[in-house]
């Protein structure tokens, strides 16, 4: 029964409380007398990690790249854009592919909405730069452009 647990016990993320402590914190506890009882809820869900062998260089950017399921040829654009790094910045380019955002992310541009909607990028910092999750920008960025209008940003 509940009234013998512990004050807090913390097992895999879940916390029990007993019916004293249950009432401070205004929290309900269930007891075997009840006929049903709530599927737990997990409050930290876990995060997926990006790059679990920690890659570096070019096999780094070839994971992210099969990740988001860009096609092989982007490992030959990702050296020859940026030697395969993504804090690579030219003229109006940013990261392993020379991502066009400025253009990629204006009111008239095609890949605008599936830009924001489906990669969450609302700018350079979300592409560009050595974290993780802009490395994921950049890969999603290039699927999304890749999936409208093929290779035909990289051969301009």
């Amino acid at each position: 029964m509940f009234k013998s647990i512990a004050i807090a016990c913390v097992i895999t993320n879940t916390v029990w409380l007993s019916p004293a402590m249950a009432t401070t914190l205004n929290t309900r506890i269930e007891t075997a007398a009840d006929s049903q009882l709530d599927p737990a809820v997990r409050l930290n869900p876990p995060v997926e990690q990006l790059n679990p062998q920690r890659l570096t260089g070019c096999d780094e950017m070839k994971w992210y790249r099969e990740y988001v399921g860009l096609p092989a040829v982007f490992d030959g654009l990702g050296w020859r854009e940026s030697n395969c790094k993504n804090n690579v910045r030219t003229y109006c380019c940013y990261g392993y592919w020379q991502e066009y955002i400025g253009l990629w992310l204006s009111t008239k541009s095609s890949y605008r909405d599936a830009l924001i909607n489906v990669c969450g990028i609302s700018g350079v910092s979300d592409i560009y730069g050595l974290s993780d999750k802009s490395k994921l920008g950049q890969a999603c960025a290039a699927k999304v452009v890749y999936d409208i209008s093929k290779l035909a940003p990289w051969r301009q």
